[in-house]
């Protein structure tokens, strides 16, 4: 939901609970939302989906802001554990034993 005239657009999950089709749909719509000079802010687990949107991404864990940067940045050279570990949850066509390997590595160092 957003205010119209507003100069900022909140949204949580924006996309979660859509199938495919009006995943594409909602992004059109927000990538619309930014050319026209609106301030979008995502709460997202999915750094997939809104990726290509922003221009910064924050990453939280357990309530504090752990990484932030440029997006591109973030997504290919993240430096916090968490960062990573969402990363490498994505589904992938090559996941494997080494991805696995990989995010139970990720999780033991969240939990030391």
């Amino acid at each position: 939901m957003w205010s119209a005239g507003g100069d900022v657009v909140i949204l949580d999950e924006p996309v979660s609970a859509l199938d495919a089709a009006n995943r594409v749909h909602v992004l059109r719509i927000l990538e619309e939302f930014k050319a026209a000079g609106i301030a979008l802010v995502f709460v997202s687990h999915d750094l997939g989906s809104v990726a290509g949107i922003p221009d910064r991404i924050a990453v939280l864990y357990r309530g504090e802001l752990v990484e932030v940067g440029p997006t591109r940045q973030v997504l290919t050279e993240p430096t916090h554990p968490y960062t990573r570990l969402l990363l490498h949850s994505a589904p992938t066509l090559r996941a494997g034993a080494a991805d696995r390997t990989e995010r139970a590595a990720l999780r033991a160092a969240l939990t030391a």
